[in-house]
């Protein structure tokens, strides 16, 4: 059986040299993901896992500050990387700094959001989104990037680690870094889209090795469930 590596790369390791400054390539293996291990969830075709940072959680009155999303191919054993800032003139609170550590500066120099709108809009394409907490990234999606995403493809881990694992204390991101990667959520947006990518591919590996939670969760998607996306 595969192993998921402790390997991370984070947003100050990668390289973005691309002309529009969004986009990078890395190798699976460089994230710390066998691809192998994520051959499976590519079998429906491309998957797209996203995160978002914002200034609060209401995509009405709140304003996005970092989008971050790692695109995988079928065939491919390498990622396609999407990481920018997002400009906004609403100011970061003590909290959103302190949570993040992103700084006033970081937004005050970034692109606006119509530039990355377009950007992200083009690097999702028609790949199902994956995200922790689907509803956060599906809402900004549509209202912020392009109104299309109202009846786009979403898988939401919080659906796939609540089934393998009920009696988990909470199904924040943060509990299943620290349980499965041996560390803290960043709270950063390409960091975050890469430990949901990390932390899906663990439980591939676990079910590939026997684990009965995952084998559990897929008879009771299979006979309450059917239609999950996750089969």
């Amino acid at each position: 059986m595969g192993e998921i590596t402790k390997k991370a790369l984070f947003h100050e390791e990668l390289s973005l040299e691309a002309a529009d400054g969004f986009v990078t390539t890395a190798a699976l293996t460089e994230l710390g993901v066998e691809d192998e291990l994520a051959a499976p969830f590519l079998e429906r075709g491309p998957l797209c896992f996203l995160d978002f940072e914002a200034t609060g959680l209401d995509p009405n009155e709140d304003a996005l500050i970092e989008a971050g999303a790692v695109y995988l191919e079928p065939g491919s054993a390498k990622a396609r990387l999407f990481s920018t800032f997002i400009h906004t003139d609403i100011p970061l609170s003590p909290f959103i700094r302190r949570l993040t550590g992103i700084t006033q500066a970081d937004i005050d120099h970034a692109p606006p959001l119509a530039k990355v709108a377009e950007a992200l809009d083009d690097f999702i394409g028609e790949a199902e989104v994956v995200a922790h907490n689907a509803d956060f990234e599906s809402g900004w999606l549509k209202t912020a990037v392009n109104p299309r995403f109202g009846e786009h493809a979403f898988l939401d881990t919080v659906e796939l680690l609540a089934l393998v694992y009920p009696d988990s204390r909470n199904m924040k991101l943060d509990t299943f870094c620290r349980a499965k990667l041996g560390r803290k959520e960043r709270h950063r947006a390409i960091d975050d889209a890469l430990d949901t990518l990390r932390v899906t591919i663990n439980v591939a590996a676990e079910a590939r090795g026997g684990s009965p939670a995952a084998a559990n969760a897929g008879r009771a998607l299979g006979l309450f469930k059917p239609s999950s996306p996750w089969l």
